[in-house]
């Protein structure tokens, strides 16, 4: 007896392209552009160019440039206000040497030493001859804080010449007796400003 060996696998089905579902072109639905929803333009306001809010150019702030604005300076000593004036510029004796100020300065707090300080405005220069002290600087106002200033045009360059050798002197009698440090400082500073207006003076005769 002969037994023939099963046969394992799957039997698969085969189709021909005939056997395809096809459709042709013109059974596909169509829709002409007839037939698409239409949506109109929104109705947007319209505001015609007379409702706008316009400002002329009077009703804008505006600021002068710098070197149109004008500084403000204050001379004061422990007995009064020696001057208040608008000035285009200032120059003031410092301890570091001259420093001009001009409007839009930054705010500045300095020591100003014996000197002259300057006060230029329209193309003419005032003098002043100032004492130690302070200057403040802040916005476009200078106050300068001293014991004493003079307008240099009205120094008396003789009276200052006398006042100067009297000071000296009183100043080498303080030294040897060894006096209070503090008047001898005083005294020094009091030589200093009377120096000043002697060199300012001159400088203007």
């Amino acid at each position: 007896m002969i037994v023939e060996p099963l046969k394992f696998g799957v039997q698969c089905s085969t189709f021909k392209p005939s056997h395809l579902q096809t459709f042709p072109p013109s059974n596909l639905p169509t829709f002409p552009p007839s037939n698409l929803p239409t949506f109109p333009p929104p109705n947007l306001p319209t505001f015609p160019p007379s409702h706008l809010q316009t400002f002329p150019p009077s009703h804008l702030q505006t600021f002068p440039p710098s070197h149109l604005m004008s500084l403000t300076l204050e001379i004061i000593t422990p007995d009064e206000k020696v001057l208040s004036t608008e000035a285009d510029q200032v120059v003031l004796p410092t301890e570091s040497g001259e420093i001009g100020i001009l409007p839009g300065h930054v705010p500045l707090v300095t020591k100003v030493k014996a000197g002259e300080l300057k006060v230029l405005k329209g193309g003419n220069t005032e003098y002043i001859a100032v004492d130690h002290g302070f200057a403040k600087v802040l916005g476009n106002t200078i106050s300068v804080l001293t014991e004493a200033a003079i307008d240099v045009a009205e120094i008396d360059l003789s009276a200052v010449e006398a006042a100067q050798a009297s000071a000296e002197q009183a100043l080498k009698d303080a030294e040897a007796e060894g006096i209070d440090p503090y008047e001898v400082e005083r005294l020094e500073k009091n030589v200093q400003f009377l120096i000043a207006q002697k060199l300012s003076k001159g400088r203007r005769r």
